[in-house]
This record gives structure tokens, C-alpha cells and sequence, in this order.
């Protein structure tokens, strides 16, 4: 059984550039491709290749027609409305100033996330953090301990009420800080 899963996504990060600026890296990537596992000519075979598609595909190992995610946003039939990857009208928004929640229930399989908490019976914790709702929620799942993303209009890391019903003290000491205003 694995101690640690860490998955990193960086998009449009091609595989050549582990090895074109290898020598930049000194510590966090470095440890990775020294001690992790590196594959350097793995690909999923699905359409369409949109953001939400892949990052589901990725950490279910199920492609759009299977896993439900098939673009970032599509039209709903039963609803009738333009719904995006995350979207859900029933939870709230936490953390944020304005904005509606977000949550995996458009996803319609298990993450290794969802996995690793099935076969743990609840004791593994499963985090994720993104700068995006979808990115962070759609590749860690259904079951996660929490989910946390950046929220553009509030400058803060926020979640849903799908997985807290409140920001823990240290990430509203983080958002107090407001290290995102220095880049502005």
C-alpha cells in the first residue's frame, strides 16, 4: 500500500522540460525525478484534450465518456443551462466573497484518492490544492478530506461547502496575509 501519493499537474509542462533545464532543479523536482516515478512516454488517448478532461483522466484512469467530464463546460439537458466541469448549484461557496460552489458530482467514477480512502477505510487523508475549482477537485475526488483553490475575486484560497463548512485557522491566517496583493 502506498504511504504518500503526490500527483503534480502543470499544464502545458512537456516532458522534455525535465530534462532541458534538469540542472535548474534543486530540491522538490529534483527529489521527484530522482526518487518518483517518471514516465517518459505516457499519454491518454482521449478527445477533447480541454483542461477539466484531462485532469479527471488523469487520476481516474477513465476516459470523458466513462468518467462524465466531457469538456469544461457543456449544456446540461435536464437543467437546460451551460454548467462548467465542477459547477454545483447545491453547495456554497467557502472562503470567497461572491460565487457559487463547487464539488465532483459530475464526476462519475473514483480518483486514486477516492481509492486510497475505500481501501484505508476512511484513516487516509487526501488533500488538493489548485489554482482552479475543477483542477483541484476533479483529480482528487468525491471522498477528499478537503479541496482547496484559488479565488481570483477575493484573493483568497477558498473551498466548497461540499467538503468544509469553514476554512481551517491556518488558512485564513495564510488568506490574512494576503500574499497574493504583492504580485499584483
Amino acid at each position: 500500500k502506498p504511504k504518500l501519493v503526490v500527483a503534480i499537474v502543470a499544464d502545458q509542462f512537456r516532458y522534455d522540460y525535465l530534462l532541458r533545464f534538469g540542472k535548474e532543479y534543486n530540491s522538490g523536482l529534483r527529489q521527484l525525478l530522482n526518487q518518483g516515478a517518471v514516465f517518459t512516454n505516457a499519454r491518454f488517448e482521449h478527445y477533447p484534450t480541454y483542461t477539466a478532461v484531462g485532469h479527471s483522466a488523469l487520476l481516474t484512469g477513465a476516459y470523458p465518456g466513462i468518467n462524465g467530464i466531457i469538456g469544461n463546460t457543456w449544456y446540461d439537458r435536464e437543467s437546460g443551462k451551460l454548467i462548467t466541469s465542477a459547477s454545483d448549484e447545491k453547495a456554497q461557496l467557502v472562503g470567497g466573497v461572491e460565487g457559487k460552489g463547487a464539488s465532483p458530482r459530475n464526476l462519475l467514477v473514483s480518483t486514486i484518492g477516492d481509492e486510497m480512502k475505500i481501501a484505508s477505510r476512511g484513516k487516509s487523508k487526501v488533500f488538493g490544492l489548485s489554482l482552479k475549482d475543477y483542477s483541484g477537485i476533479l483529480a482528487t475526488g468525491h471522498m477528499a478530506d478537503a479541496v482547496y483553490w484559488f479565488d481570483g475575486k477575493s484573493g483568497n484560497f477558498v473551498t466548497s461547502s461540499y467538503y468544509q463548512k469553514d476554512l481551517p485557522e491556518w488558512l485564513k491566517a495564510f488568506n490574512g496575509r494576503r500574499v497574493a496583493d504583492h504580485y499584483k
